[in-house]
């Protein structure tokens, strides 16, 4: 299987304190990677250095195969910040304007066409087709997430990264988006790399798991992962097993 991600011995930190220390990991293409562990673990920090946003004290990353400096297929890659979605509400944007702003004219077209037909084609996919004239400051929570979500298919990524997505919205607009990212996967054969604190969610769905706690990473299957490795990582147990 062809490896979309590495991380080899990675070791950073702020000022001289670090705060992941030899971190190993990879993701393979239709994985769907959960990253977990308790406030202020440096999940985030780690989603970071995956995407070249922080450089490593220590060690290497690569996407697609080639190193992380050198990278340069940014269209084959997708993000989505836990504050994407907090926007000012007089921002005088369409929905349409704000899915349209994700393609670039390098990345492949999804279908086809022109930039409104392929609009409309994630917005349909997300729901939000009949919403493409609203502002986005007239929206819910739940929906300027679907129309972030929207605007990342909009630019066709083979990987994406989701960093806290569902921060901000209500407990239905969460089973909701999972629920979404759930049938994007299926449609468009995404690779996923998700941080959340939705345990539950995510260990139904994630086919790996990195988990990250006082500067290490440990990555398990899903299926091997137990209610001890959880414990080790947040102190306790974090759900009843059936």
């Amino acid at each position: 299987m062809e490896k979309l991600l590495e991380l080899n011995d990675i070791t950073f930190g702020y000022t001289s304190v670090p705060v992941l220390e030899d971190v190993n990991f990879e993701v393979y293409r239709g994985d769907y990677m959960a990253i977990i562990g308790p406030n202020g673990a440096a999940k985030s920090t780690l989603m970071k250095l995956a995407l070249g946003e922080l450089t490593p004290w220590k060690g290497t990353v690569k996407l697609f195969g080639v190193d992380i400096k050198r990278f340069n297929e940014w269209g084959r890659v997708g993000y989505l910040s836990q504050y994407a979605t907090h926007i000012n509400t007089a921002f005088p944007a369409t929905v349409e304007e704000i899915v349209m702003t994700g393609m670039r004219e390098w990345l492949r077209p999804i279908g086809g066409g022109n930039l409104r037909h392929r609009a409309e084609n994630v917005l349909d996919m997300v729901g939000m087709g009949t919403l493409k004239h609203k502002l986005i400051g007239e929206l819910s929570g739940g929906q300027r997430q679907r129309v972030f979500l929207a605007r990342l298919l909009a630019g066709s990524p083979e990987i994406i990264f989701m960093d806290e997505p569902t921060t901000g919205v209500d407990a239905i607009a969460e089973a909701e988006f999972y629920e979404l990212l759930d049938d994007m996967q299926k449609v468009y054969n995404l690779t996923i790399v998700i941080v959340s604190h939705d345990i539950n969610a995510v260990l139904k769905r994630a086919t790996k798991v990195t988990c990250v706690g006082g500067g290490k990473v440990h990555v398990h299957n899903t299926p091997d992962l137990t209610q001890d490795h959880l414990a080790e990582v947040f102190g306790y147990r974090i759900y009843e097993e059936e």
